[in-house]
């Protein structure tokens, strides 16, 4: 039963995760690919929830897999969370808004949602495109 609980946690976290990571995507942009991966990590932390509440019995097989999944899964987590946690960047979104029209003075043409690729936000102006680095703070005009 302690085992079951421990794992029953153990989805949760994951689960909270996947969620954080969409908070993440929003402010960011998605502008690191570990946090577009958002709808898989909270989808397996559910199914994880589902198949644990549908297992009835405690055969000896069965204590295997749960004793498999209590020493690995939270390696798994502590990476992931990892993860997520070093590719946050420096800037947000607005914040680069912010930067470009402060040190250029250009005003910025609104769009339909954020615009990021290549690890860089794509700021729109009249005239021009910056590429904003979310670690440095650091813009560059985009060619062509």
């Amino acid at each position: 039963m302690a085992t079951k609980l421990y794992l029953y946690l153990m989805c949760c976290i994951q689960t909270m995760l996947g969620i954080y990571l969409f908070f993440l995507s929003k402010k960011y942009a998605n502008v690191e690919s570990v946090m577009s991966q958002w709808p898989f990590v909270t989808l397996v932390g559910i199914l994880m929830i589902f198949y644990l509440s549908r297992e009835k019995s405690e055969n000896k097989t069965l204590k295997n897999k749960y004793k498999l999944l209590c020493s690995g899964y939270p390696i798994i987590l502590i990476i992931s969370g990892g993860l997520i946690f070093t590719s946050i960047p420096v800037y947000s979104y607005k914040e680069a808004l912010q930067i470009i029209e402060n040190q250029t003075g250009e005003k910025i043409i609104k769009t339909k949602g954020f615009k990021a690729s290549n690890r860089f936000y794509y700021i729109y102006t009249k005239d021009k495109t910056y590429l904003v680095n979310p670690y440095d703070g650091k813009f560059y005009l985009k060619d062509g």
